[in-house]
């Protein structure tokens, strides 16, 4: 039986970094990590983690709002996120673009949702 691919939805709620995990079944993960790192990589250490924790390439998708800023150049001004190529993470910036089993707990995630949309 074949694993669906995961897709890792962010979004900045200062003070906070939502990161929302899902897949055809619903959440996987829901973590929030404060917005300033001290490493430069370390967003996309997460990230790859998570691709290898599935054993496949992950699909990172930062939603913005078309009237705000590019968060994460600001929030990982060092970072280098769409300029970095990943063999194991594909990372796109989306403007705003079904309920399924969800994780309960770590806050509210129904904005992050309706970005995301269905996997």
């Amino acid at each position: 039986m074949s694993q669906s691919r995961w897709r890792a939805l962010l979004r900045i709620c200062e003070p906070d970094l939502q990161i929302l995990v899902i897949d055809g079944e619903g959440d996987r993960l829901k973590a929030r990590l404060p917005l300033h790192s001290e490493h430069p990589r370390a967003l996309m250490t997460v990230l790859e983690g998570l691709a290898m924790w599935q054993g496949q390439r992950l699909d990172a998708v930062q939603y913005v709002d078309a009237r705000g800023p590019d968060y994460i150049d600001w929030a990982f001004p060092n970072a280098d996120l769409r300029g970095h190529r990943s063999p194991l993470v594909d990372f796109s910036t989306r403007v705003h673009g079904g309920a399924r089993r969800r994780i309960r707990g770590v806050g509210d995630f129904r904005q992050l949702r309706l970005l995301g949309g269905d996997v």
